[in-house]
């Protein structure tokens, strides 16, 4: 294996942890998500009691997470979507952009396609005897092949 290929495969690995990192923070109950709201928006809109799909300039909102793209597949059961074309999520201050994204909003996980992603981590450390701890942040800009 040369340099090259070791250097793409740790950033492989950099970029699956990272995704880990930018979506499991807020993976939280469940029950208590089904009941909050998910606001859609688009030019283009067809809805029916399980599904919603939206087109041209497409907004979703969902708690701390905020998603524009040319179209969206949501299924409201299960809380999966489907983006496509121009996707961009911002989360806090973390943002992906991708040409497609399946994700699920209640679990705040899922694959982004052709993606790059500008992540802020928050980092809890110690040091010292006293265990005294401090609060770093880090910034990694990632883009995928």
């Amino acid at each position: 294996m040369d340099h090259g290929e070791t250097i793409r495969r740790a950033a492989v690995r950099w970029t699956a942890l990272l995704l880990l990192a930018f979506l499991l923070p807020a993976a939280g109950s469940f029950a208590a998500e089904l009941a909050e709201r998910v606001v859609l928006t688009a030019e283009n809109q067809q809805a029916t009691e399980e599904s919603w799909r939206g087109q041209g300039n497409v907004r979703v909102l969902y708690q701390d997470i905020e998603i524009h793209c040319d179209e969206v597949d949501y299924q409201r059961s299960s809380g999966d979507l489907i983006a496509r074309g121009n996707v961009v999520v911002d989360r806090g201050p973390s943002r992906f952009t991708a040409s497609e994204m399946r994700f699920n909003l209640l679990t705040k996980t899922g694959v982004f396609f052709d993606a790059t992603a500008l992540v802020f981590l928050r980092v809890r450390c110690t040091s010292g005897d006293s265990c005294r701890q401090c609060d770093q942040y880090g910034l990694m800009n990632l883009v995928s092949t």
